[in-house]
């Protein structure tokens, strides 16, 4: 499972092609212990 954190609230989203990598935020990846992947916002 791949997904989006949203690291200010701890919202977390469903990565899309339309939203995955925004070019307008900062993104860091990180991994959950049970191996799913996320994209963090810096906000």
């Amino acid at each position: 499972m791949i997904g989006a954190a949203y690291l200010s609230g701890c919202k977390k989203d469903i990565v899309t092609p339309e939203n995955a990598f925004p070019a307008t935020e900062v993104f860091s990846l990180y991994s959950d212990p049970d191996g799913t992947l996320w994209a963090g916002t810096v906000e």
